[in-house]
């Protein structure tokens, strides 16, 4: 049997969770939906990693998920359980947590943007704010026993691959980049940089005790992010910044299409919740009105504990060879492209 410590994943098949897993030097123990899915496989495949088939949405798979773990990366997702959701079980697996023995627990989070705008309903994004509710409350336990560690991230980089940042191809070759963002700036992290900062993390306990650790490759405005593409490319790059009432056209959004998109069909969705429109509107408001910047970052310790990440938005489309053609690299997009 294996000395390594146990650390739970749950989140660990996501965009994040499979870079963290596949870094991290300790024993995962996944938990998946399907064990037989592509992305649990994937994982299945890598030395140290056992898979869990199960739901965080039932309390018998957390108590037996976590039973005999040391640490936890736990990364729910609101797109699948919607915020009401997202907020209750981001408590109780903390809680089911640390009574059967957790001591280093990291929660995935986000800007928790209402309270950035000063509680305006007008920043009002259901999928940022149960993340961000349920950080704040995380930071106030101060257990005597327990490390906890908020990894709060951003929107990826990678969604320009596939997502609300993705350009759309024109017949003379050029790129069209859409947003409703004015003259504001919007925070991105690569996606290959996350596995670094996890496993600082979980080899940091003291250091990372209650330290709400926000990390990102670049802060910038539009015009930059389609300068970037033109400079890494060749290619011309057209921003058409659009009323978010149009922008949502673009993107397929509307008031009838749940926040919690990604749910499978009758399972987790709340009716009362957030439609994605509505979701997604508070998210570009508050990019549009700049609600993070540079000030709310130590790029000092990103530089300590990742020296080898991405510094810039046109450095990570370098390292990724990124060319303005779309793919689907994210799972929630991919599963709702699949109903549709």
């Amino acid at each position: 049997m294996s000395t390594l410590p146990k650390i739970v994943v749950i989140g660990g098949t996501g965009a994040q969770g499979v870079p963290a897993v596949k870094v991290e030097s300790t024993r995962s123990s996944v938990l998946t939906r399907k064990t037989s899915s592509e992305q649990a496989q994937e994982l299945a495949s890598l030395p140290r990693v056992s898979l869990f088939e199960g739901t965080y949405v039932k309390e018998a798979d957390i108590w037996a998920l976590f039973k005999g773990a040391y640490g936890a990366l736990v990364n729910t997702d609101g797109h699948v359980v919607g915020e009401k959701a997202e907020v209750f079980w981001g408590m109780r697996i903390f809680e089911i947590a640390v009574a059967q023995g957790v001591k280093h627990y990291i929660w995935a989070s986000i800007p928790y943007l209402t309270k950035l705008g000063g509680y305006d309903p007008k920043y009002r994004s259901g999928h940022m704010d149960g993340k961000g509710r349920v950080a704040e409350w995380l930071l106030a336990q101060k257990l005597k026993d327990v490390t906890v560690t908020v990894f709060r991230t951003c929107g990826y980089a990678d969604m320009l691959w596939g997502g609300q940042f993705a350009p759309v191809r024109n017949e003379d070759g050029s790129f069209t980049f859409y947003s409703s963002i004015g003259d504001g700036v919007l925070p991105v992290i690569a996606i290959h940089d996350i596995g670094p900062y996890v496993s600082w993390i979980f080899a940091n306990k003291e250091r990372a005790n209650n330290l709400n650790l926000k990390a990102v490759t670049d802060i910038l405005p539009y015009p930059a992010i389609v300068s970037a593409f033109e400079n890494v490319t060749g290619k011309k790059g057209v921003w058409k910044d659009l009323p978010y009432d149009e922008f949502a056209i673009t993107q397929n959004m509307t008031d009838d299409m749940p926040a919690a998109f990604a749910h499978s069909t009758g399972e987790y969705h709340d009716p009362s919740g957030m439609s994605m429109k509505a979701n997604f509107h508070g998210w570009w408001n508050a990019w549009h009105d700049s609600l993070v910047t540079w000030d709310d970052i130590d790029v000092k310790l990103l530089d300590e504990i990742n020296p080898g990440r991405s510094k810039s938005l046109e450095e990570w489309m370098r390292r990724v060879g990124y060319n303005g053609d779309s793919k689907v690299n994210l799972k929630d997009v991919a599963g709702l492209i699949a109903r549709q």
